[in-house]
């Protein structure tokens, strides 16, 4: 009987190197010990972002996690998602993270959904040339599922060009999680009851720099207690359709 990985190693074969980070086996252990705590060990329908390797889907399947329903794994790039599809372990959809939750043939599992790993690695503040808004990604899982308590993942690169004064630039960490991660989970009307961050760096080839990266790790509760004016977005000003227009960043300019 073939293991896990073994089953995705012949699907995809060795036309791809990715990044090697033993990080991400302690962030994905995270999450679920999160769950195993506060879920009761019971993992609905959980929507994930995964590499070629499959690295996430693995360690989930091969915990003791009681999971109902498929893993969901949405991807843009055809190459990866063609290797999710023919691992057979997942729900694989051809498209982008907020394709998938808007999705009208997956609202019931958005709804149901107590489980978000966005592994984004990209920035906070999005990309708007390739149609990258997270913070919209968070919003709309967060107003779509009916789960009161859920687990919600994520990782960011911490460059970005969000505004900062250079005197407290090395505060990328804080300035994530205070001024994007928190305003959105607030709006969306859960509060944080346990998790944290974590700070790493991915490995690559040659001793090739990588960009330094934070996971969030939240266990999130339902509460109706929190008044919605009294939360501030960033904004900034981006190139869109050659005009300088202002925005919240890392949402949809047109949401």
């Amino acid at each position: 009987m073939h293991t896990i990985t073994s089953k995705i190693s012949k699907i995809s074969g060795s036309k791809y190197h990715e990044y090697k980070c033993p990080k991400k086996v302690k962030i994905n252990n995270t999450l679920i010990k999160l769950a195993k705590k506060y879920l009761n060990n019971n993992i609905s329908n959980p929507i994930i972002l995964d590499g070629k390797n499959m690295q996430s889907t693995n360690i989930l399947l091969t915990s003791d996690a009681n999971i109902t329903g498929k893993i969901n794994i949405p991807e843009i790039d055809e190459e990866t998602h063609d290797i999710h599809k023919n691992s057979e372990l997942c729900n694989a959809y051809y498209g982008s993270l907020g394709s998938f939750i808007n999705d009208k043939q997956n609202k019931e599992t958005v709804k149901q959904t107590n489980f978000i790993f966005a592994d984004y690695t990209g920035s906070v503040s999005g990309n708007y040339s390739e149609n990258y808004y997270p913070m919209q990604d968070i919003h709309d899982v967060l107003k779509t599922t009916k789960s009161k308590k859920l687990v919600l993942g994520l990782t960011f690169c911490q460059r970005s060009r969000i505004p900062l004064k250079k005197s407290v630039r090395e505060n990328m960490v804080d300035k994530i999680r205070k001024d994007f991660v928190k305003p959105c989970i607030k709006y969306c009307g859960y509060k944080i009851i346990k998790g944290g961050s974590y700070s790493y760096k991915r490995e690559a080839e040659h001793n090739k720099k990588t960009q330094p990266m934070v996971f969030f790790g939240y266990v999130l509760k339902k509460t109706n207690k929190f008044k919605n004016t009294n939360i501030k977005f960033i904004q900034g000003k981006r190139l869109i359709n050659n005009k300088n227009q202002r925005m919240y960043l890392g949402y949809d300019p047109n949401q």
